[in-house]
Parts: structure tokens; sequence; C-alpha cells
């Protein structure tokens, strides 16, 4: 399972990369498979469906904080589809 923090290191990592910050994942298209209806990380606080983390930075954030805000923030951005057996 990803969390925001993991979302937005991947983000940050292919950013610095391709040498391309102004956009997500350093401007290439991602795919991302998987259940992503399952349960909540054990051991993150700063899972993709919490309610515990919003999509804006705050300035009282700590730094892990506002990476995980901005992993939400990835995640909110991506399109969904869903393949369906012929």
């Amino acid at each position: 399972m990803l969390d925001c923090i993991g979302l937005y290191t991947i983000c940050s990592k292919m950013c610095c990369a391709l040498k391309n910050e102004s956009d997500a994942f350093g401007g290439v298209n991602m795919i991302f498979a998987g259940d992503f209806a399952q349960l909540p990380l054990a051991v993150s606080p700063y899972t993709l469906y919490t309610h515990n983390i919003d999509s804006v930075i705050h300035t009282t954030y700590s730094h892990t904080q506002q990476q995980a805000a901005i992993g939400k923030a990835l995640w909110h951005q991506f399109t969904t589809e869903q393949l369906e057996p012929s």
C-alpha cells in the first residue's frame, strides 16, 4: 500500500531526476494499479483516504505534515479508470 508521504516521495524523486519541478511526477504520466479500497495502512497515520490530512498546506504544519498534504493533493488529481473483463 502507498500512503500520502510515499506518493509525495515518488513525485519528488521523479521531479528531481527529470529536472522538471513545475509538473507533478516530472511531467510523466503515471499508472498506479491495485485495490485502492483496501484497509488503511497500520503503520502510517497518513493514508490516502484519511480525513486527518487536508490537501491544503498550512504554515502551522510540520515538514512531514506538509509532505503528507502534498501527497494527498497529488492523490486527488488522479483520474480513475476501472477495467472490466470482456
